[in-house]
């Protein structure tokens, strides 16, 4: 799983993570909110599954709920493989 800082300081992002856990692989800075705008990010947090051709195959703007993780999430990570 890959976050993604939006627009945020490096110290800041770090206490969130430390606070709420770290569930992340990996993190890239998106310090000028330009990636953002290349993926078409409107609201945060955004939430995307990429298929193995590189393709955005689903999005879900907002925190994810239990149900969303259970009822659409894992689903759509079954159905990128």
């Amino acid at each position: 799983m890959v976050g993604i800082n939006h627009k945020d300081t490096e110290s800041n992002a770090l206490k969130f993570l430390a606070d709420l856990g770290d569930p992340y692989d990996t993190i890239g800075v998106d310090k000028t909110g330009r990636v953002s705008i290349e993926w078409g990010v409107y609201g945060i947090p955004e939430t995307f599954i990429i298929n193995g051709q590189g393709r955005i195959v689903f999005k879900h703007v907002g925190p994810l709920t239990q149900f969303d993780v259970d009822e659409k999430l894992l689903p759509a990570i079954e159905a990128a493989k």
